[in-house]
C-alpha cells in the first residue's frame, strides 16, 4: 500500500514540474534586448545576434538598433549598412531616438545611402523629441552653423540647454560657448560646471580658465588649477599645458 502511494505522489509531482515547465513565460522584448547585450559583454555575437532579431522581431526598438550596429560595424555579421539603414530605420519608427541619431549619422556621412544633410536633421530632430540627449546637441550644431538648414542662433541655444538638461556634456560645453561668446560668463561657467560634473575634462578645462581670468566670477587659481588637473587626467591636451605653464605637475 504505502509503496503505490509513493508512486501516486511521485506521479503527482512530475505533473507538477512539467506544468510548471509549460506555464514559464518566454522572455519578453526588453529581456531579449538584456539577453542579447550579456552575450555581447561575452564577445557571442552569434547568440547576441539571435537575442536582438527575437527582440525585434518583437517591436523593440532598441533590438533593432543593437543589430543595425551590428550591420554597420560588421560584428557577428559582413558589414552591410544597407541592412544598417534597415534596422535603425525600423528603430526609429518603433521611437527609439538612438536609432534615429544612427539613422542620421548615416544621412549625415553619406554612408550607404547619398549625402543628405537636410534628411538627416530631419532624423536629429525626431531623436531630440525622444529625449536623446545626444540628437539634441548634434541637432543644435546644423542650427548653429547652419548646416541643411538656415543658421539659428537662438535654436542652437535651446538645442544644446536641452541636451545639457538630459546629461549630454557636449550639449553643455556647446551652450557655455555659446553664453561666453555672448559675454553671459555667469550663465557659461553654471554649463561647464555641469560639464565637469559629468566627467567631460573639456568642461573642467574650460571652468578653469574662467576661474582663472575672473570671468563670471572672483579670481580663484587653486580651484582654476584643481580643474585644470581634472582636465589633464582626461587627456585634454589644453589643460595639461596650462599645468606646465604654471609650472604645476599633475
Amino acid at each position: 500500500m504505502l509503496g503505490s502511494v509513493k508512486k501516486t505522489l511521485f506521479g503527482v509531482l512530475c505533473l507538477g514540474a512539467l506544468c510548471l515547465r509549460g506555464l514559464m513565460a518566454e522572455p519578453d522584448a526588453k529581456e531579449l534586448v538584456n539577453l542579447g547585450i550579456e552575450s555581447v559583454k561575452k564577445q557571442d555575437f552569434a547568440q547576441a545576434k539571435a537575442h536582438f532579431e527575437k527582440a525585434c522581431e518583437l517591436k523593440e526598438g532598441f533590438g533593432c538598433v543593437f543589430l543595425g550596429a551590428f550591420y554597420e560595424e560588421g560584428k557577428g555579421v559582413g558589414k552591410d549598412l544597407k541592412k544598417a539603414i534597415q534596422f535603425y530605420t525600423k528603430g526609429c519608427e518603433l521611437n527609439d531616438g538612438y536609432g534615429c541619431r544612427l539613422l542620421g549619422n548615416l544621412y549625415y556621412n553619406g554612408q550607404g545611402v547619398s549625402k543628405d544633410a537636410k534628411k538627416a536633421s530631419q532624423y536629429y530632430s525626431k531623436s531630440c523629441e525622444l529625449n536623446h540627449a545626444e540628437g539634441c546637441t548634434v541637432l543644435g550644431s546644423l542650427h548653429h552653423y547652419g548646416v541643411g538648414m538656415p543658421k539659428d542662433l537662438r535654436k542652437a541655444l535651446d538645442l544644446y540647454e536641452k541636451a545639457c538638461d538630459l546629461k549630454d556634456s557636449p550639449g553643455c560645453i556647446n551652450a557655455g560657448y555659446m553664453y561666453g561668446v555672448a559675454k553671459n560668463f555667469k550663465e557659461a561657467i553654471v554649463r561647464y560646471s555641469k560639464a565637469c560634473e559629468l566627467k567631460d575634462g573639456r568642461g573642467c578645462y574650460n571652468l578653469g580658465v574662467m576661474q582663472y581670468n575672473a570671468q563670471g566670477t572672483t579670481k580663484d587659481e587653486k580651484q582654476a588649477v584643481e580643474n585644470f588637473k581634472k582636465g589633464c587626467k582626461s587627456s585634454v591636451k589644453e589643460a595639461c599645458d596650462a599645468l606646465k605653464e604654471l609650472k604645476i605637475e599633475l
